[in-house]
């Protein structure tokens, strides 16, 4: 194991020293991308599939970035400028009309010349504003999208065997679409989706599609800036009452830790979770805006029946399975209500809202009997209300939100990111979320979701320690005030992370990180479950180098230690991962691969690593066990459209069966297979 480790990571380095005058002029939007993607699944709880919960630019770069319009959600996480420079360029936009040349920004307080030459690749000048525009010109500027989709699991698994009791119903396809016209006026979209197991076109699903969405959304017109009717999502503040879209989360930097309110957005979403559908309206100019939305939403579970009244006791979640007899049957037997409003002053340093949004439930709701649970919603009808600001001071930002539910019960976030110098920013965010706090749509900056039961400090700052170093610090230290699942007593932890990133040669680059997290959990006994305490540690070292321009390698090692206070054994996990990217743009053919080795004792030492997918799709995989793993992913780009095949395997050395109940696997090997066409027109 030694002599291979020593192998995988000794090549890349050597490879970077005999191609160092091979440097791509610039650094790539998509490793921007790619790193807040997997900085955000490194701090979810599970696997997770993040394809519907991030916006489509941060997916994909093929469209240059209009600098003459650009939204602070682009500028900051795509583009990575800071806060004084946004405000900077704005600045001169006001104050001088639009750039005419790109070659401007050299001129505008706050870029030096490595900012401008390391975006103004990506970036493009809106055309000069006519007031007229012939019938051909406005079909010009319509751009249509169409994504057609397949993906399965190639082994037999347990649901689809003949024998099997509440089988699946359909065939181990997923099939999805989705349309969109997007034009700087208007957008439409209309999408269907299947899941594996779901029937297509026969039985319960004559239909075809088990889940359709759709979209018309008009913008722009005078003071009109967005009408939508059909499926949208809504994001305020920092998302203690609507908040839609991934944050980064602990250990991405400063800079990453505020989140931005970017009101209606208009959506045609492959899943059946985290949208309204209805109608809603924002009205205003660039100082005062508001907005009105009203929308429902379906759920599925069972109802109890307790004196002669119909209760509904599942979690408020929604997966959009309907796969068998028994899913069908709870389908849509819950639909809620949701309107309000929203209203904002914006001013060049100083932004306010305020948003109030209710819910109401067409039955009662409950929750289990489960101690924890003892806070969580029950009734028929939910509300909030919350105010949340940003004011800049100089090369400093100041931003929070104030919340509350029925009951008065509060939720409070407030941040600072300061620049106290050129070389290094700071970070400061306090939370506090009572413990009787309810908002299902929240998705604030915290390590609960929804936010609740938690009181923290984030402490984050990036130091620029060379011309080829930086680094990345944080602290996050909380308190749940009461209980959580698996931890039967009010808990403590804190997690510190460092990383590093040095540019070792030209076109090669290498990260290092470390982290440790010490939390608390339920270790059961004869009687009653005592809290154990965990301590986990986790070592990266990861180099990318880039050779002849058209391949990317890139070798990653990852450890983990963990320990506890109830006895002295000790859990190791080790991956190894090794990825290779060929671009042959001539042809357009792009080749991705990945070969991966892991060994974990348990379960408690899994690893969590993001993993390239198709186009409009990112999913991380949890390494655990031992086994290897591998993907391979083949796209070909022909003017007008793109094809892509991908297939993944899994081979555990330790395992007979994978997966349980109606997902079970016999036998040691998952394997699946994805394919995507993708057409611009």
């Amino acid at each position: 194991m030694k002599k291979l480790l020593f192998l995988i990571i000794s090549i890349p380095i050597f490879v970077a020293a005999q191609t160092d005058s091979l440097l791509k002029k610039y650094e790539s939007l998509n490793q921007n991308i790619y790193e807040s993607l997997e900085n955000y699944i490194e701090n979810q709880d599970d696997e997770v599939d993040i394809s519907e919960e991030i916006p489509e630019y941060l997916l994909t770069s093929e469209d240059k970035i209009d600098i003459n319009n650009l939204p602070p959600e682009i500028g900051f996480s795509v583009l990575k400028l800071t806060d004084y420079q946004y405000y900077q360029l704005q600045l001169y936009i006001d104050n001088y009309g639009e750039l005419v040349s790109l070659y401007e920004l050299y001129a505008i307080e706050g870029f030096s010349r490595n900012d401008v030459d390391r975006i103004i690749p990506h970036l493009i000048l809106s055309p000069v504003k006519k007031e007229r525009r012939s019938a051909k010109e406005f079909m010009k500027l319509t751009k249509h999208r169409l994504v057609l989709r397949y993906d399965q699991v190639l082994e037999k698994q347990a649901g689809y065997l003949e024998n099997t009791n509440n089988k699946y119903l359909g065939t181990p396809m997923r099939l999805l679409f989705r349309y969109q016209a997007n034009h700087p006026f208007f957008s439409i979209g209309i999408s269907g989706e299947k899941d594996a197991g779901e029937e297509f076109f026969k039985g319960r699903q004559k239909r075809g599609f088990d889940f359709y969405a759709f979209h018309i959304c008009i913008k722009e017109i005078g003071i009109v800036k967005k009408i939508v009717l059909g499926d949208y999502r809504l994001n305020y503040g920092q998302g203690l009452v609507l908040g839609s879209g991934f944050g980064t989360g602990k250990g991405s930097g400063a800079a990453q830790i505020r989140k931005f309110s970017t009101g209606i957005s208009a959506v045609t979403p492959l899943n059946e979770s985290q949208f309204f559908r209805g109608g809603a309206i924002e009205l205003g100019n660039a100082t005062y805006k508001g907005a009105l939305f009203y929308g429902y939403r379906f759920y599925d579970g069972t109802l109890d029946s307790i004196d002669n009244k119909e209760i509904f006791r599942n979690s408020l979640t929604v997966n959009g399975y309907h796969r068998t007899e028994k899913e069908i049957l709870k389908r849509h037997s819950l639909f809620s209500r949701n309107y309000g409003f929203n209203f904002q002053l914006n001013k060049r340093l100083f932004r306010i809202g305020i948003t109030a949004f209710k819910t109401d439930y067409s039955k009662p709701v409950s929750h289990s009997q489960a101690l924890y649970k003892k806070y969580d919603f029950k009734g028929m009808s939910s509300y909030n209300l919350e105010i949340d600001h940003q004011i800049i001071l100089a090369k400093s930002i100041l931003f929070g939100e104030i919340a509350m539910s029925k009951g008065f019960n509060l939720a409070i976030l407030e941040g600072l990111i300061t620049e106290v110098d050129p070389r290094c920013k700071l970070a400061i965010l306090l939370r506090y979320y009572d413990k009787k706090y309810i908002a299902f749509e929240s998705a604030a900056f915290g390590g609960t979701k929804p936010n609740k039961n938690e009181l923290g400090l984030y402490l984050a700052s990036d130091i620029i320690l060379g011309r080829k170093t930086e680094l990345t610090a944080y602290c996050d230290i909380y308190h749940n005030p009461w209980l959580k699942y698996q931890i039967d007593f009010p808990s403590f932890g804190y997690e510190v992370g460092l990383k590093t990133t040095s540019s070792i040669s030209k076109n090669s680059k290498i990260i290092f990180r470390y982290q440790f997290k010490k939390n608390e959990k339920n270790y059961g006994s004869d009687y009653y479950n005592i809290i154990r305490t965990n301590h986990k540690h986790q070592f990266r070292a990861a180099i990318t180098s880039i050779i002849f321009n058209i391949i990317t390698l890139k070798t990653e090692v990852d450890y983990i230690l963990t320990t506890n206070t109830i006895n002295s054994s000790i859990g190791n996990g080790l991956l190894l991962i090794q990825d290779i990217d060929l671009e042959i743009s001539k042809i357009g053919m792009k080749i991705k691969g990945r070969f991966a080795l892991f060994d974990t004792d348990s379960y408690e030492e899994r690893i969590y690593a993001y993993e390239k997918d198709l186009l409009f799709t990112f999913s991380s995989n949890a390494y655990f066990g031992k086994g290897c793993r591998g993907y391979l992913i083949f796209q070909y780009d022909y003017q007008f459209f793109k094809l892509q095949i991908r297939f993944s395997q899994t081979f555990y050395a330790n395992r007979k069966t994978i997966g349980s109940g109606l997902n079970e696997i016999v036998g040691s090997r998952k394997s699946d297979l994805k394919a995507l066409l993708y057409f611009t027109f």
